[in-house]
């Protein structure tokens, strides 16, 4: 039983060795200390009628810094360099639509910028959810914000069209109760709000149209 555990500890250690790699011979103390948080970041791509508009999301890091470079590669070993992409202001590498989960990896190196050109400073590993079929749907439109409803998550991996509409259903109309509230609580308490505003407003005009005046007879 402990050899089991031994082993399986030994298997979780070295899975995140591989996950999240630091190389120590940078002799770059800044570098080294940067490269010890530096996390993977997904954007999804909202730029249209754009050269980038080909792709579905970019894969980069954060923080950010210019005296570095990535190579991220896909789960079938595709590998791409980081660009610059100026219409989102972001040093990544861009990314097609994945039907399925898809996990990439992501090494990081020093580029010639800095004192560890070309040395891998830290490998990282980041999984995209698969893409969301349910976000053509109607209803999702405007509620981005609903985990349904992102373009890429496995909550809807296996829902069926009744759980969707079911589970869709609920949080529109639980949406339109929070805003009929909001509304009738404006419409109940306006005058208690709007009045004192303009009552600051007015006087506040009449000093600067005071101020203005004796300006104006100095």
């Amino acid at each position: 039983m402990k050899k089991i555990i031994r082993i399986m500890m030994g298997f979780i250690v070295a899975s995140l060795i591989a996950v999240n790699y630091v190389n120590a011979e940078c002799n770059d103390e800044d570098l080294n200390e940067w490269a010890t948080k530096v996390e993977a970041k997904f954007t999804e791509n909202t730029v249209m009628n754009s050269d980038i508009s080909k792709y579905a999301y970019f894969l980069s890091i954060t923080p950010y810094r210019e005296d570095v470079r990535i190579v991220v590669a896909d789960s079938k070993g595709n590998k791409a360099n980081g660009q610059f992409f100026k219409d989102v202001n972001l040093y990544g590498v861009g990314a097609f639509t994945n039907l399925e989960e898809e996990t990439y990896t992501i090494e990081v190196y020093g580029n010639k910028e800095s004192k560890c050109d070309g040395q891998l400073l830290k490998k990282l590993s980041y999984t995209v959810p698969r893409f969301n079929r349910k976000v053509k749907d109607a209803r999702c439109v405007g509620n981005s914000d609903l985990e349904l409803c992102k373009t890429f998550t496995n909550s809807t991996k296996d829902m069926t069209e009744e759980q969707f509409n079911k589970e869709i259903s609920k949080y529109i109309k639980e949406k339109g109760s929070t805003v009929s509230d909001v509304i009738s609580t404006i419409i109940s308490y306006g005058l208690f709000i709007v009045l004192p505003i303009l009552i600051v407003g007015i006087i506040y005009i009449r000093k600067i149209r005071q101020v203005k005046k004796e300006e104006r007879n100095r």
